[in-house]
């Protein structure tokens, strides 16, 4: 038995105990006594645990903690009992031997059943079974894996028929509602646009039409604080998939402080999400600065174009200069070489180490595994490995080299790549230049999705083919885009650090931890 728990059960068990007294009684000090407190505990012993307070706990509050650990996948019976109702004698026998599992959380709100601030006329609910071959002209419909980081992905969605979306009103999508992730990737969250109205949901998603005086926005903040996340993995059925069942989705606790103080903090956290979306949106249009840029040098070779024409020159003369005067037989400016990838780029195939390694306490360096892992240009640490193999470093490109082939990132820092990974590096060093013609690639990398297997993959000596011109105007164009990357990279920053803000405002203002005020200090100070 390791001992990464506080009494005499496994890690997985103590997991799920913590997640459902957070989930019920974050309020509470609890503590475990008897055989499993002493470590003396057979493999069927029962836990013992006592709940603290200076009221009896309501009896539907005792028998929802019941019904929990009964159950959950714990393998044995856990026995509560409520201190307030226990005789002297029998506390003084628990006070010998205990142990504390969870402290009293500062909590200032009180919690409402999800399901008790619904529409009225409407519930959860999960959405179509069996979409059955997908219809071009069909309806679009959210699968689990367009839901991501709080926003919904419309580039590629999957349509299905007219008539099966018709037997399936009670989730076609209005505007406004919350969804939730419950099959597989689990407790991924995201309130549908009024431009999906008409759209439907996979089975995989449930449905939250949250009452409009409330705000799907609220119950979204809820249930990313850690305490709802954890509930939330404690009643998982892992028997194929992770899956959530809709019966435990109703009864998730949301925090209900005053609607005056609801809509304080929604301003406090909104104003954090409005500023970090105003980045990452700037981000776009300067990446899309540098993407115009290269695709006018390199792919539709505007200034010898230009020359041949007569036109005037649009660059600066030292760089005009550059540039061939005409086109060779092939097509491509005169003097430029064709060649590959494997000639011209350095290439590290990520190599996956031994789970036991993996972790998430920032033991290691940071662990990516593949595009699950990619934000909007660098990756999100979410695993570290305490025993990095194959290693990426700060600005390679990585691209993603199995299902899906072809997404890029800039690694933000020395990291470990795991087989899903390639990390792509410029023997002069010339990081943006490297990381737009892997973006240039994209069709090329999107057909080797389509290449027979099941998922589709790209193996070195594959990439190492791959075309690309070899010219003479590689370092200035570099120099050209650097101060548009480094703007990039500020944004970045800025939006990681605000975002670390967020995070760490979450919880405290969920549960009443921190003031209003205090945290409003906070985001003007950050600003």
């Amino acid at each position: 038995m390791t001992m990464m728990s506080k009494i005499d059960v496994s890690p997985e068990d103590w997991l799920i105990i913590k997640a459902i007294l957070q989930g019920f009684v974050p309020q509470k000090e609890v503590w475990a006594f008897g055989s499993r407190a002493r470590w003396t505990a057979k493999d069927y012993s029962d836990l013992d645990i006592v709940i603290l307070g200076e009221e009896p706990l309501s009896e539907e509050l005792f028998m929802d903690l019941e019904k929990n650990f009964t159950e959950s996948d714990l393998p044995w019976k856990v026995d509560i009992v409520d201190w307030y109702n226990l005789d002297d004698d029998f506390k003084k026998i628990i006070e010998k031997d205990y142990v504390v599992i969870q402290k009293r959380n500062i909590t200032k709100w009180p919690s409402v059943r999800l399901d008790s601030i619904l529409v009225p006329t409407e519930r959860i609910s999960y959405g179509v079974v069996q979409p059955g071959k997908e219809s071009l002209n069909g309806v679009p419909i959210v699968r689990v894996s367009d839901v991501r980081d709080g926003m919904i992905k419309t580039e590629k969605p999957l349509k299905i028929s007219q008539e099966v979306e018709n037997s399936y009103l009670r989730t076609r999508l209005t505007g406004g509602e919350l969804l939730l992730s419950i099959v597989g990737t689990v407790g991924e969250t995201a309130i549908v646009p009024e431009s999906l109205k008409g759209w439907n949901i996979a089975r995989a998603i449930a449905r939250i039409p949250v009452r409009e005086d409330i705000g799907a926005r609220w119950v979204q903040l809820a249930l990313k604080t850690e305490t709802i996340k954890q509930l939330i993995n404690s009643k998982l059925n892992t028997t194929v998939q992770p899956t959530l069942n809709l019966r435990d989705v109703f009864e998730l606790p949301v925090p209900f402080p005053s609607k005056e103080k609801r809509s304080s903090i929604l301003n406090i956290l909104g104003s954090l999400d409005d500023k970090i979306d105003l980045n990452r949106r700037t981000n776009e249009t300067l990446e899309a600065m540098a993407r115009a840029l290269f695709r006018d040098w390199f792919v539709d070779f505007g200034p010898t174009r230009a020359k041949m024409a007569g036109e005037a020159p649009y660059l600066a003369p030292e760089l005009w200069e550059l540039f061939p005067d005409r086109l060779d037989d092939e097509g491509k400016p005169e003097g430029w070489k064709n060649s590959q990838i494997g000639k011209q780029f350095d290439i590290t195939m990520g190599q996956s180490p031994p789970g036991y390694t993996y972790n998430l306490d920032g033991n290691g360096k940071p662990f990516y595994q593949g595009k699950a892992d990619f934000g909007t240009i660098f990756p999100t640490r979410r695993m570290y490995c305490a025993a990095p193999n194959r290693m990426a470093y700060t600005f390679d490109s990585l691209v993603s080299v199995r299902a899906p082939v072809g997404e890029v990132n800039l690694s933000a820092e020395e990291c470990c790549i795991g087989r899903g990974l390639a990390a792509i590096r410029h023997p002069q060093n010339l990081p943006y230049y490297t990381y737009l013609v892997m973006k240039s690639l994209r069709k090329i990398f999107f057909s080797f999705e389509d290449n027979g297997t099941v998922f589709g993959s790209i193996n070195k000596k594959q990439f190492e083919k791959l075309g690309v011109l070899e010219s003479k105007v590689e370092n200035v164009f570099e120099k050209r885009v650097d101060p548009i990357f480094k703007k990039i990279i500020t944004n970045e920053a800025e939006s990681y650090t605000l975002a670390q803000l967020r995070d760490l405002l979450l919880p405290k203002l969920m549960s009443g931890e921190i003031s209003i005020r205090n945290a409003e200090k906070m985001v003007k100070d950050a600003a």
